[in-house]
């Protein structure tokens, strides 16, 4: 594995282990009175300030890890996919929102396909049509008489579109 590959891979498990982390503080904030998108932006906010000694050490040296467009559209993609799963979460259920979040592979096979012009082969259409299969009956479109969507569900399902765009 070349070495780009590798920081790309622990930058992801990094990352997933700090999305996991942050429900911590968010949990306390929410303890002192503090919720919502308030807490939200707090602690990412903190997580922010506390990294951006670190960054601003590493451009000084030469060794900026990010250009600044690329970085830009990390940044933004990021929050607002943070943003759009946070307020999925007080609006849906956290199963569908979870479920309609972990489609993002879906998106990043169609946006390879759009953006990096990759080929579709028949066995990712094959795993495209199975997930969008298991989706539909965790979620429960198999009986037209119950289902419904709402906002927290389009909330979810672009935060995982957001995320796919994140790291495409």
């Amino acid at each position: 594995m070349p070495p780009y590959e590798l920081i790309a891979v622990l930058s992801a498990l990094t990352g997933a282990s700090l999305w996991g982390l942050v429900w911590y503080p968010l949990n306390v904030l929410e303890k002192l009175g503090v919720k919502g998108l308030w807490s939200t932006f707090l602690v990412f906010l903190a997580i922010s300030g506390a990294s951006l000694p670190f960054l601003i050490r590493a451009c000084r040296r030469g060794r900026c890890p990010f250009t600044a467009w690329p970085a830009f559209l990390l940044v933004l993609f990021g929050g607002l996919t943070n943003l759009l799963f946070f307020l999925a979460l007080t609006k849906t259920s956290v199963v569908r929102a979870l479920m309609l979040f972990y489609l993002s592979p879906i998106w990043n096979l169609l946006l390879a396909r759009l953006v990096r012009r990759e080929r579709l082969s028949w066995q990712k259409f094959l795993v495209i049509l199975i997930s969008l299969a298991g989706a539909g009956v965790l979620l429960g479109l198999y009986r037209i008489r119950t289902f419904y969507w709402n906002l927290g569900d389009t909330f979810a399902l672009l935060s995982g579109l957001s995320f796919a765009l994140s790291v495409i």
